[in-house]
């Protein structure tokens, strides 16, 4: 062949290879139409009105009526020696509001109870039954701020030993079970290292308080379940209606057609994930709205000890669970619809389905979604490292991967009789 030849060969090969990702391309927005059609949408979104009821019943942000959001915001980011000063002024506002209150119960002035202490010493002595119950100080306003205030003093306010020693005491009891002098036995060192980097921001932990990182946790983990179950019923039609279509006999009387499961497994990916993060981004923009004051404030709080693995901001732990929802939902729906292929009818896809849909759901709400990216996650029991959630969520999408390569390669290998 002459050098003219080369080149008109290779421009015909770039040409083949452009006409062959061009049609790719279509082909995947083909497969992505027929996921995103209206009744599988309309079966998702069913799945994340109920969700969202649970989402909000385990969110604790309003507290018997108090902010749990401003109360965390009110002494500001971090829990440093300005805002013990502020702290203990408040408690002595508090403390001369209580001593009015007082003065103006008649019942308080004939027990002789004039101001916070004088309360406590009358308190003491009723409780050893030599006086009669007659001051009724917890109603008061006045007493429930002292009290919310020094409870903070208490759980906060402790030397940075006195931390390590706690923070120790709970990794013992989560991986252990093992409490109160207790033999715990030796920790994991990814473990050891974290309590070591805790008590070293000893002076960086903020003020958050435990409904807001239980809000995290709890509302977060019916959030991810949500996702995965929105993702997998979104991607569980496509299959079955293709073989109900006779579409999937037309794909297997060529290997050319078959290929086409390959670009299937992509759109099914892209699209559980896709749907995971929408879930997710909801979630996190509608809890960042009622944390907006605290969006800035560290993960890390003086008033909360189960240890996180990571540090970082509200904001970045919204984005890290609206992350993961995406992972989740792909790794558990590629997983799913490579089990439950392409069946005869609707009823036979669902009576498969559904046995996977609770056993995924279960999977999600007692390991992966269990105290996501802190020490309590279950998964730590068995693999104690920064993560271990993602990286499970990880391997089961390779997993899934795994499988539906070895079903496009099977079918790829076929003979045309087949």
């Amino acid at each position: 062949m002459t050098r003219t030849d080369h080149r008109y060969a290779r421009r015909g090969n770039a040409s083949r290879s452009n006409a062959a990702r061009s049609a790719a391309w279509r082909v995947f927005g083909m497969e992505m139409r027929k996921i995103w059609r209206p009744l599988p949408v309309l079966a998702a979104l069913i799945v994340l009105l109920v969700g969202s009821f649970f989402i909000v019943n385990f969110t604790y942000l309003n507290n018997g009526g108090a902010d749990v959001v401003a109360e965390s915001a009110e002494f500001g980011p971090v829990y440093d020696a300005r805002a013990r000063e502020r702290i203990r002024s408040e408690i002595d506002k508090a403390k001369q509001a209580f001593a009015a209150d007082m003065a103006a119960d008649p019942q308080a002035r004939e027990q002789g109870v004039t101001d916070y202490d004088t309360y406590q010493a009358w308190s003491e002595r009723m409780t050893a039954g030599k006086d009669a119950p007659a001051i009724d100080a917890y109603r008061l306003a006045s007493y429930q701020r002292i009290n919310a205030l020094e409870l903070i003093q208490s759980q906060a306010d402790i030397g940075a030993d006195e931390l390590r020693a706690r923070l120790l005491d709970q990794a013992c009891y989560t991986l252990h079970e093992a409490w109160d002098g207790y033999p715990c036995g030796a920790l994991p060192a990814t473990v050891s290292a974290r309590i070591d980097a805790l008590t070293a921001q000893y002076d960086s932990r903020s003020m958050l308080q435990y409904n807001v990182n239980l809000t995290l946790q709890d509302s977060g983990k019916w959030m991810l379940m949500t996702a995965t179950l929105c993702a997998m019923i979104l991607t569980s039609f496509p299959l079955t209606r293709d073989r109900q279509l006779h579409v999937t006999a037309l794909q297997w009387s060529s290997r050319t057609g078959r290929r086409i499961r390959s670009l299937q497994m992509c759109a099914i990916g892209c699209s559980a994930a896709l749907a995971g993060l929408f879930v997710g981004g909801l979630w996190a923009v509608w809890l960042g709205v009622r944390m907006r004051p605290i969006l800035g404030f560290g993960i890390d709080s003086a008033l909360y000890r189960d240890i996180a693995w990571f540090d970082g901001t509200v904001l970045q732990w919204l984005a890290a669970y609206a992350l993961t929802a995406g992972l989740a939902a792909a790794a558990f729906a590629l997983l799913s619809a490579g089990i439950v292929g392409a069946q005869s009818n609707g009823i036979r896809m669902l009576l498969i389905v559904i046995p996977i849909a609770v056993a995924s759901a279960c999977c999600v709400n007692f390991v992966i979604g269990k105290y996501l990216y802190y020490l309590g996650n279950p998964l730590n029991r068995v693999l104690a490292v920064p993560g271990v959630e993602a990286i499970a969520l990880t391997a089961m999408l390779m997993l899934a991967v795994g499988l539906w390569l070895f079903i496009v390669r099977r079918l790829r290998r076929r003979e045309l009789t087949d």
